[in-house]
């Protein structure tokens, strides 16, 4: 069965715009977007959450989720001595 209506609901990354809107049942789709990190502001480690959603053919909502955690090295720091 077909998934339509895909949208995705990113922790870091606000308004994500998915190449495609629907997918065929054993089909994939990949995006790809870019965080920059300020070692300053950012949470350590920093945590990625995504949320995918969509309608099946008989209306129902279904989703999906992701997450990864990376721990940010080094620092932007300036450091009077």
């Amino acid at each position: 069965s077909t998934v339509t209506g895909l949208t995705v609901a990113d922790s870091v990354v606000p308004g994500i715009i998915l190449p495609r809107n629907s997918l065929a049942a054993g089909e994939r789709m990949t995006v790809t977007y870019t965080h920059s990190v300020n070692a300053l502001t950012d949470p350590n480690p920093l945590v990625n959450r995504a949320l995918v959603s969509g309608r099946d053919t008989a209306g129902v909502t279904v989703t999906d989720t992701s997450s990864a955690s990376v721990a940010i090295l080094g620092s932007d720091a300036l450091r009077v001595v």
